[in-house]
């Protein structure tokens, strides 16, 4: 899994490859960290929704609202991103 903190878009990306021996997963777990107080958390994942899964999580901390972005490209790879709800 690779970790990509774009500072200037304020979220955090995490992109992962989900294909290995051509199966893909059809749901797993992924992390991101509350754009809030920085801590690291985990969401279920259901992969074989089409398109773009947009909803808000709760930081299991400080319990603000985070708004969860979750994206696939053409070559399979999910990318997860965490803003602050208001962006």
């Amino acid at each position: 899994m690779q970790s990509i903190d774009f500072k200037q878009f304020k979220c955090l990306i995490t992109v992962v490859n989900l294909l290995s021996e051509d199966k893909m997963q059809t749901d797993d777990t992924l992390n991101w960290v509350c754009q809030y107080c920085g801590v690291e958390n985990s969401v279920w994942i259901d992969l074989t929704v089409d398109g773009k899964q947009d909803f808000i999580e709760d930081c299991r901390i400080c319990c603000r609202p985070n708004r969860i972005i979750v994206t696939t490209d053409y070559d399979e790879n999910v990318m997860i991103e965490s803003r602050f709800i208001d962006e």
